[in-house]
């Protein structure tokens, strides 16, 4: 059975790149919950991730991987 994007984000971590990936997620989940409020857009999380990659992810690594 294939886990959706949701279940890799739930553990918590304390190296670097999973830390890295958590605030993915979060940002995900923030952006999904943005859309149902303003839009009314009814997403999944699996949805909401693919749309913030397409749009974020590029940005992210950016601001992300300059320290």
């Amino acid at each position: 059975m294939a886990q959706s994007f949701r279940d890799d984000c739930e553990d918590q971590s304390t190296d670097p790149f999973l830390g890295r990936m958590e605030t993915q997620c979060s940002r995900i989940r923030r952006y999904r919950s943005e859309l149902i409020r303003t839009q009314g857009r009814q997403l999944s999380y699996d949805e909401a991730a693919l749309e913030w990659i397409e749009r974020y992810a590029e940005s992210f690594a950016r601001d992300h991987d300059n320290p």
